[in-house]
């Protein structure tokens, strides 16, 4: 598993491969950051989390 970090003042690491423990979410980096509202992402090629892809902010 892959490790960057975006926004370097911020630190929000996202990850650039597949789980390093696929049965622990707790320890889950997620795939991106959600550009509306900055919650995590965890569902690859996603840019919005789904409360604001789904209007409900």
């Amino acid at each position: 598993m892959g490790i960057l970090y975006l926004r370097p003042s911020k630190r929000r690491p996202i990850r650039t491969g597949p789980p390093l423990f696929p049965g622990d979410m707790q320890s889950a980096l997620p795939c991106a950051w959600c550009r509306e509202c900055g919650k995590e992402v965890f569902l690859w090629g996603e840019e919005l989390c789904p409360g604001c892809k789904g209007g409900t902010k």
